[in-house]
């Protein structure tokens, strides 16, 4: 962490995440979360992660707090024309 940006700026800003709606710029926090995903490590874990859930093609899939559903197209390609992927986010946007 830079010694010139308070601890106290980061939290604020993972906290954000919390409350989109209210935050003060709510697309820099998609524009900040899409960032992070083009990381290839980031986006290796991500793969990852979707193949440890195990999915069999036809299964039903709720990503809960998913924001725009940037995993939701990689959701369905797992469970397949069969299977089916609901996103729920609670930001009104």
């Amino acid at each position: 962490m830079p010694a010139d940006r308070p601890l106290n700026v980061y939290s604020s800003r993972w906290r954000s995440y919390s409350d989109v709606d209210a935050a003060g710029d709510p697309e820099s926090l998609g524009r900040q979360l899409d960032l992070i995903a083009s990381v290839p490590f980031m986006a290796s874990e991500k793969a990852r992660s979707l193949a440890l859930l195990g999915l069999p093609p036809g299964a039903s899939v709720l990503d809960v707090g998913c924001g725009p559903g940037p995993e939701l197209a990689g959701l369905a390609e797992i469970v397949g024309p069969g299977g089916r992927v609901v996103g729920l986010d609670r930001r009104e946007a």
